[in-house]
């Protein structure tokens, strides 16, 4: 099930980049009419039949099996399309769902964002079913935080509101601090988004300037989670304790050979070193990071650097995530080849 969900979220992430192409206004109400009828007619039988999940999702399939994908077929196609689509959710399969949501925004102009939202509030309207419902709270976390990367930062509310409504339910005390933290974050990135104009504004008068520059550096840490360029930033900061780091962390990851596990995690606590002296957001960034580094060296560690390394990756909620490692490398040389 976690795959499926994984799944999902590639399937959003991919519909998010899908732009340029002209879209085909959603065809008005009295168009539908008739291709609606005809669907009924047509599937008559299947749909009459179904009792399962499988089966409707099965149905749902076979309607996407009659797209034309043609100008001619516009409104033929987007009926079938939003068929399908409510049996997917009725079947309560995310991927399926999400997926026909990729089809439709990437041909309709429709609004991509309020579509996907709505359909992750209509899955969680089914049974309850624990798994479930974690798994697309968990979803809805991981969307809020990629539209708070990418400055959607309403469709990152929704999505964020969705997951609250969902650890509500499930009575899930860790997914209620975690939601709690995202508003925080969320509100924090408001205020930094003011803030960090003035520095861009400066940084294109004075591209060295060290103020301007951790302050661009933090929001681009904090906000996007992005070490890969915030760094580029902090190694002209003004905090002479974080340049230090980013100019050794710079070095680390731009070296051509990997770092030995004594100099990643002697970086590692430098990075954890200075996040007790931050507060807010950024603190728990850069525990982040520092977990990032421990988790490197912590393989060819031993004893008690070891057990220490282990504890720090747990306790900085370091995963290995495929998708923060891309935003925070630890070989750049790697990534360019």
């Amino acid at each position: 099930m976690r795959s499926q969900f994984r799944l999902c979220l590639l399937v959003v992430l991919l519909c998010e980049t899908a732009w340029g192409a002209a879209k085909t206004p959603v065809p008005d109400v009295a168009a539908q009419k008739p291709a609606i009828a005809t669907v009924k007619e047509v599937f008559k039988s299947e749909l009459a039949s179904a009792k399962s999940s499988a089966q409707f999702a099965d149905v749902a399939d076979r309607m996407l099996g009659n797209l034309q994908n043609e100008e001619s077929s516009a409104v033929n196609d987007y009926v079938l399309l939003m068929q399908a689509h409510g049996l997917a959710v009725k079947a309560l399969h995310p991927t399926l769902s999400l997926r026909i949501v990729q089809m439709i925004s990437d041909r309709y102009d429709v609004d991509q964002h309020a579509l996907t939202v709505q359909t992750l509030k209509d899955l969680a309207k089914g049974p309850t079913d624990k798994d479930h419902h974690k798994q697309l709270a968990e979803l809805s976390f991981k969307l809020s935080l990629e539209h708070q990367r990418a400055d959607r930062i309403e469709a990152a509310s929704q999505h964020l509101e969705l997951a609250d409504a969902l650890a509500r339910r499930l009575k899930s005390s860790d997914m209620l601090k975690q939601g709690a933290a995202r508003r925080a974050e969320i509100a924090e990135y408001k205020k930094l988004v003011e803030t960090v104009a003035a520095a861009e504004k400066k940084l294109a008068e004075t591209p060295n300037d060290p103020a301007a520059n951790e302050t661009f550096g933090r929001f681009l840490i904090l906000a996007k989670s992005d070490w890969n360029e915030g760094l580029k930033r902090l190694v002209l900061a003004s905090d002479a304790t974080l340049q230090k780091l980013a100019q050794q962390d710079t070095a680390l990851i731009e070296a051509a050979k990997p770092p030995t596990a004594d100099a990643a995690a002697q970086l590692a606590d430098g990075w954890w070193d200075l996040a007790q002296k931050q507060s807010g957001n950024f603190k728990s960034s850069v525990k982040l990071r520092a977990g990032q580094w421990y988790a490197f060296a912590a393989p060819n560690l031993k004893g008690l650097p070891k057990a220490k390394a282990e504890q720090r990756v747990s306790e900085s909620g370091w995963t290995n995530d495929g998708d923060l490692a891309v935003l925070m490398p630890l070989n750049r040389r790697e990534a360019f080849l």
